[in-house]
């Protein structure tokens, strides 16, 4: 078995006329890191508090311990206006197991998204995971709005009582 990262192996050959012929070869042993416990679907309503989700455990790499590294990033978001995704305390070492993703939603958003987490080692060997997440509609409180009419007595008005009532989801 190889150790982790380049070994190098040097061969030397001789014939019986004793002309000597050396080559020197590297090899390298790197393994490519996986997703181990993908982190599961987030769902929220709308308006809801950022939500952070613990990335320990998301992906693994069995030469960690060997001195290979995992860089964690944020890879993609197919809806950067419905949730901002945000990485921390990203360990750059022999561990992940701090890490975290906060998502903060939009306000008055609601809709899906993929965020994509990826893992990068050492020598460049990626794995990818994707985080689904949906924001459910909510019906918010229509608003109203003060005014004052003045009239002459006897004298009919129209008002217009749309003028007076907001509804986010009535346009």
């Amino acid at each position: 078995t190889l150790p982790f990262g380049a070994t190098s192996l040097t061969v030397t050959a001789t014939d019986a006329a004793g002309n000597v012929t050396t080559r020197t070869e590297t090899f390298v042993h790197n393994s490519d890191p996986k997703v181990d416990q993908p982190v599961d679907p987030v769902t929220v309503d709308e308006d809801a508090d950022p939500e952070v989700s613990d990335l320990a455990g998301l992906f693994d790499d069995t030469d960690l311990g060997d001195g290979d590294v995992l860089t964690l990033d944020v890879a993609g978001n197919t809806n950067p206006s419905l949730v901002t995704a945000t990485l921390n305390d990203v360990t750059a070492g022999n561990s992940i197991d701090n890490d975290s993703l906060t998502l903060a939603f939009s306000g008055d958003a609601n809709g899906v998204a993929e965020v994509t987490i990826r893992a990068t080692d050492s020598f460049g060997q990626t794995a990818t995971s994707t985080i689904q997440i949906t924001v459910n509609p909510v019906n918010d409180l229509p608003s109203t709005a003060s005014g004052a009419l003045t009239t002459t007595e006897d004298e009919a008005v129209d008002i217009d009582l749309w003028t007076l009532v907001e509804d986010a989801e009535t346009p």
